[in-house]
């Protein structure tokens, strides 16, 4: 079903062992893991379950980091970046685990990965990452501008072609985790929003409009919403944008159905809706709020439009569908996981970048872990 899961708002002080603040996709990763365990978990949500970014999210699942590996391994170490890519696989194949459980196995698809030459001058680095990443044991294969065309209909210099990336329909997982986090024993609010955090020798108590709820300990999941939490120069909030085509692209391209992004920055993506329509992105801006300009959205959506359409010569796209978000990018590409500075008890799992469910479900792990 398309409606959210009704949780009524929390009117009453309670106890309980972790409080998940925020109910999108992230916070019932995180829900799940931890009721799994045997948890008393409480979820709240200032608004209704998966309504807020997760409902705008394109739904590509790339294991690969918004930064290139070899440019990676210079910002954080051979093992750390190697590692960051490896657990990207590894979750992917934990949500496919999860999608095949919560009975929405319809709504996710394995995909390879078009990583696309934006122009000539791209190559040579283009080439420098598929080398590095065949090095360190990824499967990879190198595309140049003949095989695309013959290929994929696509026009491009030349692409790295890799096996490990998905789709998703984030929405229905959301919807599902939460229900079986529910059947696990948690409990979730919904229209609460939490007005303090306050962390005490062996609690964390958070104050709500209607009570107090106590626990031993807190997640942030809010994702785009996490400040006063994160330090502002940790993260810059931009815009991003999205469009969904009216008609199915033609059956001569793109056939593979692989989920498509590219070098330059910020990156056009695009993937195929389950009815074959094109599902295209990019075009960020500066400002956290941009979408809310319904004159940019209908601009961002017709350089979307051209930007498709100069990949691939002869389609026609015409946006059925137009929407922009709040997008968050950090330094080095990776999310930001593990206990908040300042506090003992309360910990981030925050997703940010282009991987953002990737993260999520490796924060989830994570997270359990510390807790446990």
């Amino acid at each position: 079903g398309s409606d959210p899961i009704p949780c009524p708002p929390l009117r009453d002080s309670i106890q309980c062992d972790v409080v998940v603040i925020g109910a999108g996709i992230t916070g019932s990763l995180v829900a799940d893991v931890l009721s799994r365990e045997g948890m008393d978990v409480v979820v709240l949500d200032q608004g209704e379950v998966g309504l807020g970014s997760t409902a705008g999210s394109t739904g590509l699942l790339l294991y690969e980091v918004d930064t290139p590996l070899r440019e990676l391994i210079s910002k954080v170490g051979e093992s750390a970046a190697v590692g960051a890519y490896r657990e990207g696989l590894d979750a992917i194949n934990r949500l496919e685990g999860l999608a095949s459980d919560i009975k929405i196995a319809d709504d996710f698809a394995r995909r390879s990965g078009l990583y696309l030459a934006s122009s000539l001058k791209d190559v040579p680095e283009l080439r420098e990452e598929f080398e590095c990443r065949r090095y360190f044991g990824f499967d990879v294969e190198w595309l140049d501008e003949a095989l695309l065309a013959e290929g994929w209909g696509l026009r491009a210099p030349a692409a790295l072609l890799s096996k490990g990336d998905a789709e998703i329909n984030p929405y229905r997982m959301t919807q599902g985790l939460m229900l079986k986090a529910i059947a696990q024993g948690a409990r979730a609010y919904g229209e609460t929003r939490v007005t303090k955090l306050q962390e005490g020798p062996t609690r964390v108590m958070l104050d709500i409009p209607d009570g107090e709820v106590s626990a031993l300990a807190v997640v942030i999941a809010t994702g785009y919403f996490a400040r006063p939490f994160v330090a502002e120069d940790l993260v810059s909030l931009k815009t991003t944008y999205a469009a969904v085509g009216q008609t199915p692209v033609s059956k001569e391209v793109w056939s593979d159905r692989s989920v498509i992004w590219e070098t330059a920055r910020p990156y056009f993506y695009g993937r195929q809706t389950s009815d074959g329509r094109a599902m295209i992105g990019g075009q960020d801006t500066a400002f956290s709020d941009d979408h809310t300009d319904e004159s940019q959205l209908i601009a961002k959506a017709e350089l979307l439009s051209q930007h498709f359409q100069k990949l691939f010569p002869g389609e026609t796209f015409t946006p059925d569908c137009i929407w922009g978000g709040t997008f968050a990018e950090t330094k080095d590409g990776l999310p930001l996981i593990g206990r908040i500075p300042g506090y003992d008890h309360v910990y981030g799992a925050l997703g940010y970048g282009g991987n953002g469910i990737t993260f999520s479900t490796i924060a989830a792990g994570m997270i359990r872990d510390l807790i446990l």
